[in-house]
């Protein structure tokens, strides 16, 4: 009978733990001047982080999120109106993460890899305005690759 009992209020604990342990964190992915663009769920304990998650998943991303789980004072309400995207499941393998692990290296070559693209895309050589907000753009990427920031 003890047994039985035992069983029972083991089975109650490990039920109502459940739910908790598959619950998920909702962060949002911030541009650098604080714009939140979209949000990813991740589950507690998962080794990745955040702010890679993001910036591998979120398009508008464009490697310059950090990953925060609130969004500010007053921000409830636009909380929700925040596109929920889906993580890519390479993300999660860590195969996608380590080939492109933000060292100096790697932010060099895709910062080059960028001004290249300036220079044959016909639309920014056309005129040194374009190439400039083109380059531009591929400072702003740069300025924020290998930082790591992920906020909490």
């Amino acid at each position: 009978m003890k047994t039985i009992i035992a069983s029972l209020a083991l089975a109650f604990l490990v039920a109502a733990a459940a739910p908790q342990a598959l619950a998920q964190s909702k962060y949002y992915c911030v541009k650098p001047d604080g714009a939140p663009v979209c949000a990813i769920l991740v589950t507690p304990g998962a080794r990745h982080d955040p702010s890679v998650l993001c910036n591998l998943s979120c398009a508008p991303c464009n490697l310059t999120c950090s990953a925060i789980l609130r969004l500010g004072d007053g921000a409830r309400g636009m909380e929700d109106q925040i596109p929920v995207v889906q993580v890519r499941p390479e993300a999660l393998t860590g195969r996608d993460m380590q080939s492109n692990i933000e060292t100096p290296e790697y932010c060099n070559a895709q910062y080059q890899n960028c001004l290249a693209n300036c220079r044959r895309d016909p639309q920014s050589s056309a005129s040194a305005t374009a190439l400039g907000q083109c380059e531009a753009y591929c400072q702003s990427v740069r300025s924020g690759c290998g930082t790591g920031n992920s906020g909490q």
